[in-house]
Order: C-alpha cells, then sequence, then structure tokens
C-alpha cells in the first residue's frame, strides 16, 4: 500500500479498499480518467465512498476499470460502444444466473430424492 492512503477494508468482504490515487496507479491512467468512467458507465462501474465522501475501490471495481480500459484503449471501443458490450454482457450474465438457478434447484430436488432412496435402500438392507 502506498504510504499516503489510508487502508480500509470493506466490512462485508473484508476486502482490501484502494484510494482513486491508487487504483489509477494500478490501471495506469489518471484519477480524473476513472472520475469520468464513473460518470459515463454509471450502471456498470460504482465505487463504495467513506464517510467524507471518498472513492475506495475493491478487487470487483479494479476489475471493472481494467475491462474498462481494456474496451477502450485495446480493443478501440467508444465510450457508447463500450456501454452497449457492458450492457450486453451483463445481459447475458444475468440470463445465466438465472438460468443456472433454475437448473441448480432442480439438480437439489434430483439429489435429494436420490439421497433420500438410497438411505431408504440402506435402511431396509440393514433389517
Amino acid at each position: 500500500m502506498f504510504a499516503d492512503t489510508m487502508e480500509i477494508t470493506d466490512k462485508k468482504n473484508q476486502e482490501p479498499l484502494v484510494s482513486i490515487r491508487d487504483a489509477a496507479r494500478i490501471i495506469g491512467v489518471p484519477p480524473h480518467t476513472i472520475r469520468y468512467w464513473e460518470k459515463e458507465f454509471s450502471d456498470f462501474l460504482v465505487a463504495p465512498r467513506t464517510m467524507g465522501k471518498q472513492r475506495r475501490y475493491g478487487d470487483a471495481q479494479i476489475l471493472k476499470l481494467r475491462t474498462i480500459f481494456r474496451m477502450l484503449k485495446e480493443e478501440g471501443y467508444s465510450i457508447a460502444g463500450a456501454k452497449r458490450a457492458l450492457a450486453k454482457q451483463n445481459q447475458a450474465a444475468n440470463l445465466g444466473n438465472s438460468q443456472a438457478t433454475g437448473t441448480l434447484e432442480s439438480l437439489s430436488a434430483e439429489m435429494a430424492e436420490k439421497i433420500l432412496a438410497l438411505v431408504k435402500n440402506e435402511l431396509s438392507y440393514q433389517f
């Protein structure tokens, strides 16, 4: 951690959070660029703030910043194009999560039935 940055942690996840200056150093852009990206990609990137309203970035936000950086600087997306691509990714992830949840629920019910059948079979086999 940099000497000029106070390290705090996310109370829920106990992950270290870094200042906008440190996040900018990690990503390789000036802090004002991150502030701009927060405005432009507000549906995708939200940084938690301290009581004094200072931004703090955890692993999830750093990963999102890297994604934005890669899309804009390396892959040549425009801001609008990156927004559309990120919206599609989020939509696909949400659809996948809901399908996965339904699949897990059906698998859980199926597994419960199999376990119950095995237990009944084991109990009847012992007598």
